[in-house]
């Protein structure tokens, strides 16, 4: 029986911060007939614009080099067929294509979604004469267009503009009339067409703006009562892109005077509070672990890494011991030693120098003309 052989390498050795750096394969013959495996095919993927840059650590443990990468496949030619799109990654795609995704990233949804995608576009690719592998490789080796300065996306302008400029609640709703999102504005055409900008940097709008198709409006007498209506409709709708006002299993924590002992519920033994969960003070109990039990172990230096996103490779075991002392010196006191009290208020003493230190008067320079260019509306993008 032939077998299907597949390693990958990621950016990131934290699954959370992970994507595919690099992907090989080759198939394995049935020993029985004889057959030699076919030649291991190989290659590095390229990263998108907005994601974050590839780990030092991957680099140094792959020898993956900046030419490497600048010369790096398309992770996806979607580009090739939807070039304009903001977003192109699956859950994105599928929205585009009226397949909606739940929240949760799981396998099986996500080949689902893939065989969607995969549907959508063979449609796209017949329109452009691509019929048979070799059409498709043809069409591959060809440089994908230049990604246009003004995105489009499926939601017509003229559907955006015609919304009225009240107070209300706007619903934007997936291909398969899913709402996306719920939101409120004192304006409804202005607040909607925010959306519709250029360059945002917000990653998930683009997201969502990449998927919607419909809105749906209801009209309010006042700001006040189309914030009241937005929350109702979030609570009883959960649309995925709205993070706030949803109730998803989320809990609050209290915790003692020296942050030891944590409950769910409040009690006059735990008076801070509340917290969102339980780890919340983690990164705080290994400060102070660290500054009483003098020197730090690797594990330490491991989980401080872990906790606050730090490749390991960037922090040294010396490099956090002076950091340790210099902090001793400045801010924890001879006596009674580094507690919450205490490190609560070094923060403070910080947090002031800084603001005063942003408060001094800097030497005048020339300012520079602007070089921004105005945001333009995203135009429609049909199927």
């Amino acid at each position: 029986m032939p077998v299907l052989l597949i390693d990958c390498q990621t950016t990131h050795s934290r699954r959370d911060r992970a994507r595919l750096l690099e992907l090989a394969w080759v198939i394995y013959p049935d020993p029985s007939t004889g057959d030699r495996a076919e030649r291991i095919v190989s290659f590095i993927l390229s990263q998108p614009d907005e994601a974050e840059p590839v780990s030092p650590a991957a680099l140094r443990l792959t020898g993956i080099t900046a030419a490497d990468l600048a010369g790096a496949e398309g992770g996806s030619r979607v580009a090739g067929l939807l070039p304009e799109l903001p977003r192109r990654g699956l859950r994105a795609l599928a929205g585009y294509f009226g397949h909606p995704m739940g929240e949760l990233r799981r396998s099986g949804p996500n080949v689902a979604a893939t065989a969607v995608v995969w549907s959508g576009l063979l449609g796209m690719l017949k329109r452009k004469g691509v019929f048979t592998l070799t059409d498709l490789d043809r069409f591959l080796e060809a440089p994908p267009p230049r990604r246009e300065r003004r995105w489009r996306v499926p939601m017509s302008r003229e559907k955006r503009l015609a919304l009225p400029g009240s107070p209300g609640v706007y619903r934007l709703l997936g291909g398969a009339g899913e709402v996306l999102y719920v939101g409120k504005a004192t304006d409804l055409r202005s607040g909607v067409n925010s959306y519709f900008r250029t360059r945002r940097s917000d990653q998930k709008v683009l997201q969502l703006v990449s998927q919607a198709r419909d809105i749906s409006t209801e009209i309010t007498e006042t700001p006040l009562e189309a914030a009241m209506l937005e929350m109702d409709e979030i609570r009883s709708l959960d649309p995925p892109y709205n993070t706030q006002l949803r109730n998803r299993g989320r809990s609050t924590w209290f915790f003692s005077e020296d942050l030891r002992r944590s409950s769910p519920a409040p009690d006059r033994d735990l008076p801070v509070g509340p917290l969102p969960t339980e780890g919340s003070l983690s990164p705080l109990l290994m400060v102070i672990d660290m500054l009483s039990d003098g020197v730090p172990d690797d594990a330490m230096r491991s989980r401080l890494c872990s906790i606050f996103a730090v490749d390991e490779s960037l922090l040294s075991m010396r490099t956090l011991c002076e950091a340790l002392e210099d902090f001793r010196a400045g801010h924890v006191p001879d006596e009674g030693g580094a507690g919450p009290r205490e490190l609560l208020a070094a923060g403070s003493r910080i947090w002031q120098q800084r603001m005063r230190e942003r408060e001094e008067p800097e030497d005048e320079v020339e300012p520079e003309p602007d070089q921004k260019e105005p945001e333009e509306p995203m135009e429609p993008l049909p199927l």
